[in-house]
């Protein structure tokens, strides 16, 4: 699938092929569907949950082109449970799961990693899987 080039108008992240772009490369104005950002304050209701912004949203956090973003809590103070997780292939088809885990590898400056698990729908019993799945592979590859 090919990518969509998306840039950055008034904080959101947009394709550049609706905008018109500045001597910079940047987007000077954002044409979208006739009413996206004309309200970035939301004060008059905006276009927040306009379809073709959040599509816009979704698009650029699929394909990396999302700046990262904030912890997000519920009201209880609490991170929001991870419903399944979606994986692109190079084909650029998809799949949902429903189930599971995944493991996030950050590169510290230091040389460190930093792992983070997401789990979806685990408790209990899967998390013993998980574990003893992990070591299992551990020992196939040698490393155990």
């Amino acid at each position: 699938m090919e990518k969509i080039k998306m840039v950055e108008f008034l904080g959101e992240m947009v394709p550049a092929e609706l905008c018109t772009i500045d001597r910079e490369g940047g987007a000077d104005d954002f044409d979208g569907c006739g009413c996206c950002f004309n309200d970035p304050t939301g004060a008059e209701g905006g276009c927040e949950n306009c379809v073709v912004n959040r599509l816009f949203r979704e698009y650029a956090r699929l394909t990396g082109q999302a700046p990262p973003a904030e912890k997000k809590e519920g009201s209880d103070g609490q991170e929001p449970e991870v419903e399944n997780f979606i994986v692109n292939y190079s084909d650029g088809t998809q799949r949902i799961i429903d189930k599971g885990f995944f493991c996030e590898i950050k590169e510290e400056e230091n040389g460190e990693s930093v792992l983070s698990f997401i789990m979806a729908n685990c408790a209990g019993r899967d998390l013993e899987t998980i574990i003893l799945g992990c070591v299992q592979l551990g020992v196939k590859l040698g490393m155990i």
